[in-house]
């Protein structure tokens, strides 16, 4: 049971990462600024 609870722990972490990583290519052109209202709180760059 030890060993299915780790080889679990493991592909859940992998799942994870691959999740977020397909999460961050997918929306690595989007302007979040522009979608939030081009709010400025006084932070120029």
């Amino acid at each position: 049971l030890l060993q299915l609870q780790d080889y679990a722990l493991l592909m859940g972490s992998i799942g994870l990462f691959v999740v977020l990583a397909l999460v961050m290519y997918l929306t690595r052109h989007i302007d979040w600024f522009e979608v939030m209202g081009n709010q400025s709180d006084g932070i120029t760059e």
